[in-house]
């Protein structure tokens, strides 16, 4: 009996130090995720009037790396810094991953052939199917409009577990409001390059064909297809 007892003992420790070394790695992760949910929450908060807004397709270590950078460099340098990141090599992957998704099958060859026109430079055609795709599929996917003003929550806060992941969907909300779905009256002056749906679709704006805009409606389909992979269909409120 006690080659059995001493087994079980050492059995007992093991398990214990294997929950004392989860119980780590979970507290870990925990504070990881508070300190990038901050991070992400104040590149969002500069880049966004900017008319961007950090991608989930950024890699993690990323985060960091841009919050430091906006410290010492400045909104616009870190601007030119995410676009040349997303060269049309990174952009490619983006596309596929995204029309490899159940919900972008049956628009997937009409995102392709405006990825097409995006590596051919003619971005004033890439934009606008860029812009309308998205609108699309987050049509089908929640059956409720993605542009919208009003201050109104487009997905539950609960989609994840994740502080930093609750961040992101409240700064894709924000995005929104504040860029995309921003209209202007008749009598209002159109800013150079604008990147506003409303304008470009209904032909306001002229002068939006360009490789920075091209990424951000890139990155906008990016950031539908993300969210429809947090939720549910019909999980909005």
């Amino acid at each position: 009996m006690q080659p059995a007892r001493e087994a079980m003992e050492r059995l007992s420790k093991t398990a214990l130090l294997c929950a004392q070394m989860t119980n780590q790695f979970f507290t870990s992760l925990k504070e990881r995720d508070k300190k990038e949910a901050v991070m992400v929450q104040k590149i969002n908060k500069e880049l966004i009037p900017y008319g961007w807004v950090f991608s989930p397709s950024l890699p993690v270590f990323s985060i960091e790396r841009i919050y430091l950078q906006l410290e010492d460099k400045g909104v616009e340098e870190v601007v030119e810094i995410i676009t040349n990141y997303f060269s049309e090599q990174t952009c490619k992957e983006i596309i596929e991953s995204i029309c490899s998704m159940p919900e972008f099958y049956a628009r997937s060859e009409i995102i392709k052939d405006a990825f097409r026109d995006h590596c051919e430079r003619k971005y004033t055609l890439s934009i606008p199917i860029f812009l309308a795709q998205a609108e699309g599929a987050f049509i089908d996917h929640f059956e409720r409009k993605l542009y919208e003003k009003r201050k109104k929550r487009y997905l539950k806060r609960n989609v994840s577990s994740l502080k930093s992941i609750s961040i992101i969907v409240e700064s894709f909300e924000t995005f929104i409001r504040d860029v995309l779905a921003k209209t202007y009256s008749v009598k209002d002056k159109i800013p150079e390059e604008i990147f506003a749906r409303h304008l470009i679709l209904h032909g306001r704006s002229t002068d939006y064909g360009t490789r920075e805009n091209s990424i951000r409606a890139i990155l906008l389909l990016d950031y539908v297809s993300f969210i429809i992979s947090l939720q549910p269909r019909m999980e909005t409120i």
